[in-house]
């Protein structure tokens, strides 16, 4: 997935968008999040938007003011390793003065694939494991994604390699330190397949919701904090 290049005068005010549920937070995780559907309006004065697409404007948790930028920045980490990571913007709310990521949703473009649906990666669980545990998503394990991806690939219902997928998705994930990603932090998308609408086709979903990352919940107090101590420590022969 091609990066999308924002310029440095272009960053993005969502105060004007009209939302999907009269500016009601999106219900799903723990950051606050809005709903905005793109008007062709706002795609005249930037042409890497879609019109009358779904995008996601999320902000960060109060107690790490710059975690939005761990998604722009994932976005095009993932752009260098040929992961597929949702286009993700510097943007703002300048009428209640946030800002955040305004993250592209990955699936139902108007342009392209309108009628493609998303399946969590929690369903699945739900649906292969005995008494799984939504809320708590301790049995959450690769063995059981593995035995849906072959179920999926004998049936000529999988386009991805699975295995190249998950090496790419994990390698991704240890280079930026992402620890949440849990059972709904992926999922499949289903396509129609040309001739047969009866029997679609899916493909995993790109690596999105990458905020808990990079270290984010280190304040810059304690980083320079910690900084002075090494320091110490080094000069006092103790490192």
């Amino acid at each position: 997935m091609a990066r999308k290049l924002q310029a440095l005068d272009q960053v993005i005010d969502v105060s004007g968008w009209v939302s999907e549920d009269n500016g009601s937070p999106y219900p799903e995780g723990a950051r606050a999040k809005i709903a905005y559907i793109c008007s062709k309006s706002v795609v005249e004065e930037y042409s890497f938007l879609i019109p009358n697409h779904r995008y996601l404007f999320k902000e960060s948790n109060p107690r790490y003011p710059e975690q939005y930028w761990v998604e722009i920045t994932a976005c095009i980490v993932g752009e260098y390793m040929g992961v597929a990571v949702p286009p993700a913007f510097v943007s703002y709310d300048s009428m209640n003065n946030k800002c955040g990521a305004l993250i592209e949703w990955f699936y139902g473009r108007p342009d392209k694939d309108p009628y493609s649906r998303y399946t969590m990666g929690g369903d699945f669980m739900t649906r292969m494991i005995r008494h799984y545990d939504r809320g708590k998503g301790k049995q959450h394990n690769f063995r059981t994604i593995e035995a849906l991806s072959r179920s999926l690939s004998r049936v000529c219902a999988l386009k991805d390699d699975f295995v190249c997928y998950w090496e790419r998705i994990f390698l991704f994930d240890a280079l930026i330190g992402n620890t949440d990603r849990h059972q709904d932090n992926w999922g499949v998308i289903w396509y129609n397949r040309e001739g047969y609408p009866d029997r679609p086709v899916a493909k995993f979903s790109p690596a999105f919701d990458n905020g808990t990352a990079m270290g984010h919940e280190i304040l810059k107090a304690h980083i320079q904090g910690r900084s002075a101590t090494e320091a110490e420590a080094t000069s006092s022969g103790v490192l």
